[in-house]
């Protein structure tokens, strides 16, 4: 009796480890459709190009068209010298269009935090952090300048993108030698950071309205100025080797309340694996349980 009794105790945990496993496999599917969702969000930007692109032809031939009827009503001594300048001027406007030609062969700045799981505070200082990423092209990394810009997440929605990214709250422009060398990936993807202060009361330059508490954000970065969402009247496309902006998921910005005595931290883990970690975590438990009580009986 008592070997048949273990026999079905190592015929259960078996059964168990089958079901655990499945488990753990699913777990990590979630996670990589998760990383697909993200890596659509930063080719949105992509297909804006296009469109851009029609757009900035149109305008230059009812650019033309005009030139045209105004040199058509001069004299002739002032048609003969604007005809000279006008062909001047078209040459070096060609020769910029090529040079300005919009192009799909781009990267992406890419955020590793703040993320969804972040929870910033008032007067402490929150690092941000970011990499490059070519998509396997040539890729000119931002020489000038870097641009942060925050906005409420309802105004940073991508569902509406002919309306999002046009009312930032915080706008800040800082030199590239005012930028840390981040962490280091595994795959060399070149990687920086920002320790942002959430004084959001002393730089009133940066903010054009503080944020409020118990919601929910998301920063932008630009390099060099390279956006065509919030600085369209400076850049219309982007071209051949520029890095399209990034953007965070949504994160919280939270009030800085006094602590009580019965306070426990609450460890947030920066990572989807925090998922996989928890069912594992339950499942070993469940185990240990039907473990114990077949030993029992």
């Amino acid at each position: 009796m008592k070997s048949n009794k273990y026999l079905k105790i190592i015929l259960y945990i078996f059964f168990l480890y089958i079901i655990y496993d499945k488990v753990s496999a699913q777990d990590l599917i979630d996670e990589n459709n998760k990383n697909e969702e993200d890596n659509k969000n930063s080719n949105v930007d992509n297909k804006a190009n296009n469109s851009n692109d029609i757009a900035n032809n149109n305008d230059n031939n009812s650019n033309n068209v005009v030139d045209n009827n105004n040199s058509n009503n001069s004299n002739n001594n002032e048609n003969n010298e604007k005809n000279e300048d006008n062909q001047e001027n078209n040459k070096s406007k060609e020769e910029e269009e090529e040079e300005r030609e919009c192009s799909s062969s781009i990267g992406n700045i890419l955020f590793q935090k703040p993320d969804s799981k972040s929870i910033v505070v008032p007067y402490s200082n929150f690092t941000l952090i970011w990499y490059y990423d070519n998509r396997g092209f040539d890729v000119v990394y931002p020489s000038v300048n870097i641009t942060f810009l925050l906005f409420k997440s309802e105004d940073a929605n991508y569902n509406d993108y002919i309306n999002a990214w046009k009312n930032p709250i915080f706008t800040k422009t800082l030199k590239l030698s005012e930028i840390q060398p981040g962490p280091q990936r595994t795959d060399g993807k070149p990687v920086y950071q920002w320790d942002w202060d959430t004084n959001f009361y002393s730089d009133e330059e940066s903010y054009t309205q503080p944020p409020s508490l118990n919601a929910q954000y998301k920063f932008r970065i630009v390099g060099d100025g390279k956006d065509i969402k919030t600085n369209a009247d400076h850049f219309d496309c982007y071209r051949d080797g520029d890095l399209t902006p990034g953007s965070t998921s949504a994160f919280y910005i939270v009030e800085n309340k006094p602590l009580g005595n019965n306070y426990k931290p609450l460890v947030i883990e920066n990572s989807a694996l925090s998922i996989y970690k928890s069912a594992k975590f339950m499942t070993t438990i469940i185990i240990l349980f039907i473990v114990s009580v077949l030993l029992v009986f």
